[in-house]
Formats: structure tokens, C-alpha cells, sequence
């Protein structure tokens, strides 16, 4: 990756690698440039999957604190017990 550096004796932008000796001149002065991705529309509003998503914690109800389920992992939590009391 270059990294941007002047070059103190000709006071011209340079961009160099900082693990080894290359460097090469600037074609701009623009060092920076945040370019925003707009393809987050595609997957807005999509959460088919958040219920079998492990990293999501349960909700809290803020009035009372208890665990909030939706009717989906509810009845996999459900079907997932039975199971287990089946084994045993």
C-alpha cells in the first residue's frame, strides 16, 4: 500500500511503500477519497435470516426485562427440545 510523503527537497507529493524503498510521484494532490458503496438498498429490509443468526442476542423488553421471541425461534426452540427429551 503507498502512503503519501513530500518530498522535502523538490516540495512534491510522492507516495511511497513504507515496508520497502518505492516510491513514485503523485499524479494528484488528492490523498484521500471516502467513496460511499450505495448497494446497501439491495439488501435493506431483508431479515428472513436474522432469527437463525447466532451472533443476534435475544431482546430484552425494556419495560419488564424479559426475553422477547419471535414465533420462529420459538417453535424451532420448541421442536429442538422435544428432540432432546426424546433421546433421553
Amino acid at each position: 500500500m503507498l502512503y503519501p510523503k513530500e518530498d522535502p527537497e523538490s516540495h512534491r507529493l510522492n507516495f511511497a511503500c513504507r515496508t520497502c524503498q518505492y516510491s513514485e510521484e503523485a499524479t494528484s494532490s488528492c490523498v484521500f477519497r471516502n467513496i460511499l458503496n450505495n448497494a446497501v438498498g439491495e439488501t435493506a429490509g431483508v431479515t428472513q435470516d436474522v432469527g437463525s443468526d447466532p451472533t443476534v442476542g435475544l431482546p430484552l423488553c425494556l419495560l419488564c426485562g424479559s426475553v422477547i421471541m419471535c414465533e420462529g425461534r420459538r417453535a424451532k426452540e420448541e421442536v429442538e427440545s422435544a428432540a432432546e427429551d426424546e433421546s433421553h
